[in-house]
């Protein structure tokens, strides 16, 4: 059974993604990030949107993990001048 419950923006970034409105909505449109619900008629910045809970966990769940080791390097690299 699906499970519907919606979050916002905010519950998005709550989640890990922390992301602009409009990078999201450029992922969105080229099918790299779940789809946006319409929750409220309107448009632009009146209408109310969300996103599937299920959808959002899915998609970070299947994201590729950075190895431990790329990132001690780039923290080294870093802190080079």
């Amino acid at each position: 059974m699906k499970d519907y419950t919606i979050v916002d923006y905010q519950g998005l970034r709550e989640l890990g993604v922390c992301w602009s409105r409009q990078h999201i909505a450029r992922l969105e449109r080229r099918d790299l990030f779940p789809k946006r619900v319409r929750l409220s008629p309107g448009s632009g910045r009146c209408a109310r949107i969300g996103w599937y809970l299920e959808e959002v966990q899915y998609f970070l769940a299947t994201r590729p993990r950075a190895k431990a080791e790329s990132l001690e390097e780039q923290s080294d690299e870093g802190g080079q001048t």
